[in-house]
């Protein structure tokens, strides 16, 4: 692995995907609204991701710019040039049309044949009611116990509702992975979820385990951690319509369950992709320190009966027979630490640096 410079999250966007996906959403919304069988993040996600293995010239119209441009400044070589692309230039363009229906047909088959194998409750969480089809709400805890509140709930008379955060089966939370998380592949060790008090189904579910990988666990050391005593948060799924802080209040107390239960706890960490997230959550559940970038190319392939390309993990893809990669540049997957401990060992690397896993690194 070679050593860079850090990046600063904030500052690391991506223009162009970020216009694809606005322009997205509304044919998204509309799709929804007629067929209301899926979760719409979901739907967005996969339509985006696929979206990202044409080529300009076929997402947009009059797309040959984008391409010239893109190979102008260098995107394709460079990952470090994307941020800085021009969204004024990027925002004149419209996408493809009948791109946009073929792959929303496309993959709500992918999705709605995955759903139809689920044993999920799915009719009760994908179902706007209550809190989760209203706007404002949030987590708080006072006195010791979990509430959800509206802002100018005394207004409306809406009153605070009582939650339950919890440990919950990982045999459950693999389900609710599988069938509803965008990347589709669970890996978790340990896993909790935020029920509103009274419910059996929760509404928010976090999974997570100890750090395996080894590229992750070198960067680990890098920065002087011992892996061993560091563990990693790697899936999460939010009902649609959540409370807004629902995932950085999440990531906070499952960080504190697990420091509890195992107080020789070091660090965690986690993944964001600048491409195709905000990272907000991450942030706010004070995971901050980029000690890794990585990059990882979307992959979509033939997995179902029907041979429609759906993405795929580096697991998953084994099983296809061809691989369809994503042709428009992404940013690199960027790991986040949140150190509970002082680094009880020599940090290897200087405090304005962070490690680089190129391809071939993954041992």
């Amino acid at each position: 692995m070679k050593v860079i410079e850090k990046v600063n999250l904030r500052e690391l966007k991506d223009p162009l995907v970020a216009h694809i996906s606005e322009e997205l959403n509304a044919s998204i919304q509309n799709f929804i609204k007629a067929n209301p069988f899926c979760d719409s993040e979901d739907l967005k996600k996969q339509v985006l991701f696929r979206f990202l293995t044409f080529k300009p010239e076929e997402i947009f119209e009059k797309g040959e710019s984008i391409q010239e441009y893109l190979e102008q400044v260098g995107a394709y070589r460079d990952w470090r040039t994307i941020a800085s692309l021009d969204s004024d230039f990027i925002g004149r363009f419209k996408l493809n049309r009948d791109l946009v229906y073929n792959v929303l047909h496309e993959q709500s088959i992918v999705i709605a044949e995955r759903l139809d194998d689920s044993r999920l409750p799915l009719k009760l969480m994908l179902k706007r009611t209550g809190m989760f089809d209203e706007e404002g709400w949030i987590i708080k805890k006072t006195d010791g116990k979990t509430y959800a509140v509206c802002r100018g709930y005394s207004i409306f008379g809406r009153h605070p509702v009582s939650l339950q955060i919890k440990e919950i089966e990982t045999s459950y939370a693999t389900q609710i992975f599988n069938d509803l998380h965008y990347v589709h592949s669970p890996r978790v060790e340990f896993s909790y979820g935020i029920f509103v008090e009274g419910n059996a189904v929760p509404f928010a579910v976090i999974g997570g385990g100890r750090v395996k990988r080894q590229y992750k666990r070198t960067a680990l050391t890098s920065v002087g951690y011992n892996p061993d005593n560091c563990w990693e948060l790697t899936r999460q799924y939010n009902r649609i319509g959540s409370p807004m802080n629902t995932s950085s209040f999440i990531m906070g107390s499952t960080v504190k369950f697990i420091t509890d239960k195992y107080p020789e706890t070091e660090a965690f960490i986690t993944t964001i992709a600048p491409s195709l997230e905000n990272g907000h959550s991450m942030l706010s559940g004070s995971f901050t320190d980029p000690i890794l970038a990585k990059y990882d190319p979307l992959m979509f392939g033939a997995v179902d009966k029907n041979k429609i390309p759906e993405r795929v993990t580096r697991t998953r893809s084994r099983n296809c027979k061809e691989i369809i990669y994503n042709k428009i540049p992404l940013l690199p997957k960027i790991i986040l630490a949140r150190y509970i401990k002082n680094r009880p060992l020599t940090r290897q690397i200087g405090e304005t640096e962070m490690m680089l896993c190129e391809n071939g690194d993954e041992s």
